[in-house]
């Protein structure tokens, strides 16, 4: 192959096309890449912090059940690790321990029956025949 000097811009610019052409292709490729990769970055972000919350809704369930909270319950622990859920469920069941039992059972009656509610007593017994 022998040397031939270029002696014009359009020489020169061929030449260069020639050996380098792809670059300029490159160079667009790289930048599209290069926005693909930051796009899928941001979803994996995404994936990311929906798998932690998932993750953590598994253990304060977990935790629930273990310590005897309600399944309902579960969502109102709080914490950022398993220690600080285990802490907030040992005192959340502590406090549910307090308050279990039947309920106080309503009594309609009155205790002392006032004058009315007597006076239809016997109203109602005399309408019934008794």
């Amino acid at each position: 192959m022998e040397f031939t000097p270029i002696n014009t811009q359009e020489e020169f610019d061929s030449r260069v096309k020639e050996l380098y052409g792809d670059v300029n292709d490159l160079q667009g490729r790289i930048t599209t890449l290069t926005g693909e990769r930051d796009a899928h970055a941001d979803t994996i972000a995404q994936l990311q912090t929906k798998v932690k919350g998932y993750e953590m809704t598994a253990l304060k369930a977990k935790i629930a059940k273990e310590k005897g909270i309600p399944a309902e319950m579960a969502d109102r622990l709080t914490g950022e690790d398993e220690k600080g859920l285990r802490a907030d469920a040992d005192t959340m069941a502590a406090n549910l321990r307090a308050f279990k039992g039947a309920a106080p059972l309503h009594n309609p009656e009155p205790a002392e029956p006032d004058a009315n509610t007597a006076g239809m007593k016997t109203m109602l017994s005399e309408l019934r025949g008794e």
